[in-house]
């Protein structure tokens, strides 16, 4: 018997509507030659860094603080790290790059394809002034926007995933989990959502089968994705 169409879809967003490696890359590189010699490199250790506090504040190693306080910390570490001098504006030009981010090709007109037989929920580890900004500034089009500052913590802790669901009053079942990250998707589907992997790293054959295997879509971007889920004609 096949399930009845998803009613909610639910949206990670950075990595998976919007394209943060781009993004944080063309930040460093709008410095200035010569102020960071080797961009991929920085761009690289911040995400790292970044990483490692947002793991700290889950764990209960440190105080909750958004992700544009974390990624400030990581740019001045990683720039003491590798000797370069930067401005304190420099620094929150940096890790401020998440409010300009540009949305992958399909992405906004998938959006509205998929909008009028569906809710359309974010639900960002990015803080809710950042969230607020860079869905302005991509013009990302949603029925609301939920952001991981609500509860203190950052995906994939389950906090975040019951909240959302219990402030929508959602239905995991009803609801389609999506997102270009596999931990995310395992976290959500714990919660009961249905789940759909965007391959925006263009994973080898071998790879797709086994993620076909492990949720309940598997679609090269949101174009595709949307191709599986609306009626044809």
């Amino acid at each position: 018997m096949s399930q009845t169409p998803p009613s909610t879809l639910v949206f990670d967003v950075l990595g998976t509507l919007l394209d943060e490696d781009a993004g944080r890359l063309a930040a460093v590189q709008a410095l200035g030659a010569g102020t960071v010699g080797d961009a991929p490199a920085f761009v690289a250790r911040w995400e790292e860094v970044a990483s490692a506090a947002m793991t700290a504040v889950r764990e209960g190693r440190r105080p909750y603080a958004v992700a544009e306080v974390l990624g400030a910390e990581a740019v001045a570490a990683v720039a003491a790290e590798q000797g370069l001098e930067l401005t304190d504006d420099q620094v929150t030009w940096l890790a401020t790059a998440g409010r300009r981010l540009a949305p992958f090709p399909e992405v906004v007109a998938a959006l509205e394809r998929l909008a009028p037989a569906h809710a359309l929920v974010a639900l960002t580890n990015a803080g809710s002034a950042q969230a607020f900004a860079m869905s302005r500034a991509a013009g990302l089009r949603w029925t609301t926007l939920v952001s991981g500052e609500a509860v203190q913590t950052f995906k994939p802790d389950p906090r975040v995933y019951a909240h959302v669901v219990r402030t929508l009053d959602l239905v995991p079942a009803d609801c389609l989990f999506i997102a270009a990250h596999p931990w995310d998707l395992d976290a959500a589907a714990e919660h009961g959502f249905r789940t759909a992997y965007l391959d925006r790293p263009g994973s080898p054959q071998a790879d797709l089968a086994d993620l076909a295997r492990r949720f309940d879509h598997v679609a090269a971007d949101l174009a595709a994705l949307a191709e599986q889920l609306l009626p044809v004609g």
